[in-house]
C-alpha cells in the first residue's frame, strides 16, 4: 500500500513539473527593442514639391438634396383589363392614387421593398398580404363610383398609420 502511495506521489509531481514547464510566460518583451545609433543612416523623404509639382487645393462641393417626387402612375390599359404595378415600402404605396373608369377590371400586382406589408380595400372585398420580395396580384372590377382608400393591413413599423392610398372610380 505504501508503494502505490509513494508511485502516485512521484506521478503527480512529475506531472506537475511538466505542466509548469509547459506553460507560456509572458513576464517581459520577447524580443529585444531596436536601437537606432550614430552610425544609422538617415534619409529625407521627398515631397511633391522636389518633384516639380504644384499643391492643388481642392475646394468641397456643395451638398445636394435630392427628393424623390412621386406621381400617379397612369394605369396600363389593355383590352379592357386596367394593370396597375405598385411598390410598398416604409409606410407608403406607390403610386399612392391610382384612377380607374367604373365596369374597368382592375389588376393589381403589389411586392414589399422592405418588411412585411399588405394591402386592404375593403369596398372591393380586397385583403392581402406579402413579404419583401414577393409580389402578389388581386383582380376585381371596378364596379362602383366613388373614392375608395386602401391601407396596409401588416404593421409595418412607426408610419403604419399613415400607410395609405387612394383608388379613384370615375
Amino acid at each position: 500500500m505504501k508503494k502505490i502511495s509513494l508511485v502516485l506521489m512521484i506521478i503527480l509531481v512529475v506531472f506537475s513539473l511538466i505542466l509548469v514547464g509547459c506553460q507560456k510566460t509572458t513576464d517581459g518583451p520577447t524580443s529585444s527593442p531596436l536601437e537606432i545609433g550614430e552610425d544609422t543612416a538617415t534619409a529625407e523623404t521627398p515631397t511633391l514639391e522636389d518633384k516639380g509639382v504644384e499643391e492643388t487645393q481642392i475646394e468641397e462641393s456643395p451638398k445636394l438634396e435630392v427628393k424623390e417626387e412621386v406621381k400617379p402612375v397612369e394605369p396600363a390599359i389593355e383590352e379592357g383589363v386596367v394593370e396597375v404595378s405598385m411598390i410598398a415600402k416604409k409606410w407608403e404605396f406607390i403610386p399612392a392614387e391610382i384612377k380607374v373608369k367604373k365596369g374597368d377590371k382592375v389588376k393589381l400586382t403589389i411586392s414589399s421593398e422592405d418588411v412585411d406589408h399588405g394591402i386592404a380595400l375593403a369596398a372591393f372585398d380586397i385583403n392581402v398580404k406579402f413579404k419583401p420580395g414577393e409580389t402578389k396580384t388581386v383582380e376585381f372590377v371596378a364596379d362602383k363610383v366613388g373614392t375608395y382608400t386602401f391601407s396596409c393591413n401588416v404593421f409595418c413599423g412607426e408610419g403604419h398609420g399613415g400607410m395609405k392610398g387612394k383608388l379613384i372610380v370615375e
